[in-house]
């Protein structure tokens, strides 16, 4: 099997068959901006996994970044997808959870702590819903979404943030 992390960030140990991709240098093999192309052939990874990188693109740049993952992978994969869920924040914001905020400063407001996660201290440049990413994997017409895995096979310690994302994951026929 071979895997793809896009926007893998620091990663301490790659485990084998994974390679990682990021626009900053975490000593991970690709280092390069999507949306000028990923370097490798189509179809050479079964399994593309990305884990809240999507929202640091410009909302323009999405169906090219999702069409990008979806050329790199293989006939049969999986693509998995987990990202911010703006949802999640609002209802917490709503209730008056601060806790569920994970800003870590108690001095702060509920408003402030809302207002830092939405754009994730001034990183995040889309806000993207489960079912709009599901409507991008869907567009492409290349997917069909098969579930919310808890976890990426063979990728431990990714997508252990279940309490602040959303989750896709789908096949690509």
């Amino acid at each position: 099997m071979r895997g793809l992390n896009w926007g893998c960030g620091p990663v301490d140990v790659w485990p084998e068959g994974w390679t990682g991709s990021d626009i900053e240098d975490f000593g991970q093999e690709h280092v390069g901006n999507i949306l000028n192309g990923l370097p490798w052939n189509d179809g050479t990874f079964d399994v593309v996994h990305s884990q809240h990188a999507l929202t640091q693109l410009p909302f323009a740049g999405l169906r090219y970044a999702i069409d990008e993952l979806t050329r790199v992978l293989a006939p049969g994969g999986v693509i998995r997808l987990e990202d911010a869920d703006p949802a999640k924040a609002f209802k917490a914001y709503q209730l008056g959870n601060e806790s569920w905020f994970p800003n870590g400063d108690e001095s702060v407001s509920l408003d402030e702590k809302f207002c830092a996660w939405m754009n994730w201290f001034s990183t995040r440049q889309s806000i993207i819903t489960k079912w709009y990413a599901m409507q991008l994997l869907q567009e492409t017409g290349e997917y069909v979404v098969v579930s919310n895995l808890p976890v990426t096979p063979g990728l431990p310690g990714l997508g252990d943030r279940p309490d602040e994302s959303w989750r896709v994951s789908a096949m690509k026929r």
